[in-house]
């Protein structure tokens, strides 16, 4: 009946097994208004599996989910669940489980909270000054926690307004950094971090890598240029190729430069084109914009299976092409290592990791729209050290190398000049035992021969091939068997 108490768990992902808790739920028959929903909280990325018990007498149980999901129920021993796998903000809403006939339905529901949120990828803008100000740059980005924003500049006077409660606002003098060629605005929170960067440009100076050629935006994200001329008395314009001149300038005279930015608050395809900053002097730069729906990412290069020699310099390389700009982590034999290169803000990215140790390791990349994982190996090998040993009735060849090995005996006669590489002789292929050593990717590899499969005085020897280096043993000798005389005497008796 209504409000009837029944049994309901969270199973959460612990590690290799799971914590169990237990969570006050109620039934109540279907249809009812404002029924009574229990509260789930779970952390962004996190598994969770939400479990509740059903009456005996209500047969025929399924869950329904707000979020449109298809029914995922799972049923077990009398019990009713539903998994969330690696949270995400879509996971969040109502989830029910109803049981019973039309006519006598109950449910039990909950209402799934996801915690945590990255910070969203700053909005830059640009606001007017009051009498006699300069403009200023605001700079916006929310998420949960609530991120906090940092001018990676670090101007004085950074102003932080008053917005909702999972929002971060930051206002600075655009005066404060007229002369500072590379401006971002960046967001952070535990879970993450974005940045959004000023595009600027100096009529003044040569092309420089800070001036980006080519701009990735997202579809109703904003787009901020700026343009430079110094000294003052030079009229600025923004042109585009396809809509002329753009009017949604703001001009700055700071005394010995002149600064016109163009500012689209929310972009849209149209605004796909190329822009140019041209003064009266006839002295210009040109970017090109690219509006894209939604953002990507792609891993265009990486070396994954790696057998190197041990004297190598040997460097993981990863490429990626994504939009807004990737995070990225090396996880190691030896714990997890952030990527150290820079943010570029176009272009294809190049991530490295040197000097590793063998082993596996795995390449994380991530932004805001989607995230990747990559596994990778690092065997290292070097010239093969051959033994032969001298057995009873055998030979063994044994070596410690990396797979794949390829091995090969051979014999010379004492006939012929052994000195000379071709009076040697390849034999038969030989079975080749191999066995797992402590190291990783090393094996334990060997290979016999018969001594009743040689002939008489020749010398021996085998040689081993991995991947990169080659190796043979020392030779050895088995010398012509000694001939054995048997005299047999007869001795005839007279009969």
């Amino acid at each position: 009946g209504d409000g009837a108490p029944t049994r309901c768990f969270t199973d959460r992902k612990n590690g290799s097994g799971w914590s169990r808790e237990r969570i006050p739920c109620r039934l109540f028959e279907w249809g009812l208004q404002n029924p009574p929903s229990s509260r789930v909280e779970i952390q962004l990325r996190e598994t969770v599996r939400i479990t509740a018990e059903s009456h005996p007498a209500l047969p025929a149980c399924s869950w329904s989910l707000s979020t449109g999901a298809p029914d995922p129920t799972q049923e077990r021993e009398g019990s009713y669940s539903v998994s969330i796998t690696q949270a995400s903000e879509r996971d969040a809403g109502n989830y029910s489980l109803c049981c019973g006939s039309l006519s006598t339905r109950s449910c039990v529901a909950f209402t799934v909270h996801v915690k945590l949120r990255q910070p969203s990828t700053p909005q830059l803008k640009i606001l007017p000054g009051g009498d006699g100000e300069s403009s200023k740059y605001q700079c916006s980005s929310d998420g949960f926690p609530k991120p906090e924003i940092k001018w990676i500049t670090s101007p004085p006077r950074v102003k932080t307004g008053r917005t909702q409660p999972d929002t971060a606002v930051s206002v600075v003098s655009s005066y404060r950094l007229y002369k500072t060629p590379q401006v971002l605005c960046c967001a952070k929170n535990k879970l993450g971090e974005e940045c959004s960067k000023l595009f600027s440009y100096d009529l003044q100076t040569p092309s420089s890598p800070e001036e980006i050629p080519v701009i990735t935006v997202t579809l109703g994200q904003s787009l901020l240029l700026r343009c430079t001329a110094s000294p003052a008395g030079k009229g600025l314009q923004w042109l585009s190729d396809r809509g002329g001149l753009q009017t949604s300038r703001f001009f700055d005279d700071t005394g010995d430069s002149l600064i016109l930015h163009l500012f689209i608050e929310s972009v849209g395809e149209k605004d796909s084109d190329t822009y140019t900053c041209r003064s009266d002097d006839n002295r210009n730069k040109s970017t090109r914009v690219q509006v894209v729906e939604r953002g990507f990412l792609t891993i265009l290069q990486l070396n994954e299976r790696n057998t190197v020699s041990a004297r190598e310099r040997f460097c993981f390389r990863a490429v990626v092409s994504a939009h807004p700009e990737p995070r990225c982590h090396w996880l190691t034999p030896n714990g997890t290592v952030p990527c150290r290169e820079g943010k570029t803000f176009w272009g294809n990215r190049t991530y490295q990791l040197c000097h590793p140790a063998p082993g596996l390791y795995q390449f994380h990349v991530e932004n805001s729209e989607q995230h990747v994982t990559r596994n990778m190996s690092l065997c290292l090998t070097d010239t093969p050290t051959v033994h032969l040993i001298q057995e009873t009735d055998r030979f063994t060849c044994t070596t410690n190398s990396t797979l794949p090995l390829n091995f090969t005996w051979l014999t010379c006669p004492s006939s012929a000049n052994c000195l000379d590489a071709s009076s040697w002789r390849s034999t038969q292929e030989r079975h080749l035992q191999v066995s797992d050593l402590d190291a990783f990717c090393q094996k334990r590899a060997s290979s016999s021969m018969v001594l009743a499969d040689l002939q008489d005085s020749i010398s021996i020897k085998c040689c081993i091939q991995n991947s990169i280096h080659s190796g043979c043993s020392q030779e050895a000798h088995l010398p012509k068997t000694d001939s054995v005389c048997v005299c047999v005497c007869v001795c005839v008796y007279p009969c």
